[in-house]
This record gives C-alpha cells, sequence and structure tokens, in this order.
C-alpha cells in the first residue's frame, strides 16, 4: 500500500473540487484499492471516464498491478493522462521495475521523460549507462557515493560492481567513512570499514566507544598516527570531542597535528572550527584560518 500513499494525499485534497457524484465515486475507489477489489475499481474507473478525476482509479488500477502489466498498457496509461503528476509517478514506479529487471534498452527509452527523479532512479540511470559503457558514468557515479547517507539497493549493486573492478579504491572507502562518521551514520561506518581488507579498518567497538566517550578514549589511548584505522580513529574522536568541547579538542589535535600530513591537519581544524563556530566559540576564526584550504564538508561550507 506504500506506493498509494501520494496519490491518496492527492486525492484528498482534490475531491472536495469534484461533484458530488464524482466524490462519491472517487471514495468507493479509494476504498476498493485498500481491499483491492480490482473488478469494482475498473468498474468506477469505466464510470468516471472523460471526467478529470478518471485519473485516480486508472492509476491505481494500473499501479497495483504494475508486475504483471505488459510495457504497452503501461503506456497507454501514459499517453492517456500526459503531464499528470500521477503519470510521473507511474513512470518513476516502471522504471524502478524495469530497472530491477536490468531491461536497460526500454529503461533508456522511458527515462527522459520523468521529471521527479529520486536517488533510486538515478542509480537506475547510471546502471544503464554503465551497462552501455558510457565512460562519463564511472565519474557520475562517484559523486554519488560520496554521502553520508544510506542509499537504496539499486545504488548498492552498482557500487559493489565499482569497487570489484578497482573503481571504489580503499581511499574513496575512507572519504565515505569520514562523512558517515561526522553524520552519526555509524551502521553505514561499520559496513564501509567491512569493505577493506581485513585489520585494515577501524574495529566497530571502537567507532562506538569514540562516540560514547571521546574525551575518555583521548585519554588513555595511544594512537599510531602513521596507520590509517589508527589516523581516522583519532579524527573522528578529536572531532566528536569537538562538539561538547573545541578548547579540549584543540589541544589534543595541536598535539597530534605535528605527526599528520598537511592535509589531514587541516581537516581535523576545519571540523573543530566548524563545532566551535555553532557555539559561537571565540576562537573559531582562528581555528578556521589554521585549516586553511582543508577540504570542508558541504555542512560547513554553508
Amino acid at each position: 500500500m506504500k506506493r498509494f500513499g501520494l496519490s491518496l494525499v492527492l486525492f484528498f485534497s482534490l475531491a472536495g473540487f469534484a461533484g458530488a457524484n464524482t466524490q462519491t465515486d472517487l471514495e468507493a475507489a479509494r476504498d476498493a484499492v485498500r481491499s483491492r477489489d480490482l473488478g469494482k475499481l475498473e468498474r468506477i474507473a469505466d464510470k468516471l471516464q472523460g471526467d478529470p478525476m478518471e485519473v485516480y482509479p486508472r492509476y491505481w488500477l494500473v499501479s497495483t498491478q504494475l508486475e504483471s502489466m505488459s510495457d504497452n498498457q503501461i503506456r497507454l496509461f501514459l499517453q492517456t493522462f500526459p503531464g499528470s503528476l500521477l503519470a510521473d509517478r507511474l513512470r518513476g514506479e516502471w522504471l524502478k521495475s524495469v530497472g530491477k529487471s536490468e531491461r536497460w534498452d526500454v529503461f533508456a527509452a522511458e527515462y527522459p521523460a520523468q521529471v521527479n527523479i529520486d536517488t533510486e532512479l538515478e542509480c537506475y540511470q547510471l546502471r544503464a549507462r554503465l551497462a552501455r559503457q558510457d565512460g562519463d558514468a564511472p565519474g557520475a557515479a562517484k559523486k554519488l557515493w560520496l554521502t553520508s547517507k544510506d542509499l537504496p539497493e539499486a545504488c548498492g549493486i552498482m557500487f559493489e560492481s565499482l569497487r570489484q573492478q578497482g573503481q571504489l579504491p580503499p581511499d574513496m572507502i575512507w572519504e565515505r567513512a569520514r562523512l558517515a562518521l561526522e553524520g552519526g551514520n555509524f551502521g553505514l561506518s561499520k559496513r564501509l570499514m567491512a569493505l577493506l581488507p581485513a585489520g585494515e579498518g577501524i574495529a566497530p567497538k571502537s567507532i562506538d566507544t569514540a562516540a560514547d566517550n571521546p574525551a575518555l578514549q583521548l585519554k588513555k589511548q595511544s594512537y599510531d598516527l602513521d596507520r590509517r584505522p589508527q589516523r581516522e580513529l583519532a579524527i573522528f574522536t578529536v572531532y566528536r570531542l569537538s562538539r561538547t568541547d573545541p578548547d579540549l579538542a584543540a589541544d589534543y589535535w595541536r598535539n597530534m597535528g605535528k605527526q599528520l600530513s598537511e592535509a589531514d591537519r587541516q581537516y581535523g581544524w576545519g571540523q573543530i572550527a566548524f563545532n566551535a563556530a555553532r557555539k559561537h566559540h571565540p576562537a573559531a576564526l582562528a581555528w578556521y584560518r589554521e585549516a586553511g584550504n582543508g577540504k570542508l564538508d558541504q555542512e560547513e561550507l554553508d
């Protein structure tokens, strides 16, 4: 029933503009959707033929049977109600079904007409481009990869394929892991660590302890900053501390920074400065200067 959520919201918002008889029919159609009485739904759709509200029962009929309908039956709905929000919604549902089946020729033909494009559709579109060996597709996919958010399964399949082809090297896994850790998406960060060779990621327990009590971890733990997992764990732990105590975080970072590359050192200062600025800390601007040209994430730039 999830796919009917938006159409039912639209139904309730527009039903008040329909005549009394049409509104009664639409309410009956809504009940038929909920009870999956397709025969009743089809009779109501036929009764409303030519009415502006006909699109609702027709959409519900097609959407309910999307997996078993032919491409031409779906195209008939799209041609009958061109430009409507429900036509665009149905096309999006169809494209996801087509993409899941990897029917890339059909997908490529229909995708340009789609108006509302979510992340799942974007990933299917990239997979279609990869299937026809579009040389620009891997680069576009990598841009989508760099997010702290979980991505749909359609994206995961694509990224795993790219990783196995060597196009998502460890550096890119670490780059996304940083975003996930900073964004508090610890489940994603742990899954990303599992993609690295054994012993070359941060242990899940270490992520949890650093997130829960960064001050204690920094006090009792020494970090081998020459090793990537330890270095990234230190960066994350200082970042977590800077959310509550930017002064103490800056003290730790000043000492650690002597052993780090300029890029990592500036990155850490950027994180501390950002959290300090959120607290209107007087040293925030000075710490931003320490970040120099270090790479800041989108939230910091905003």
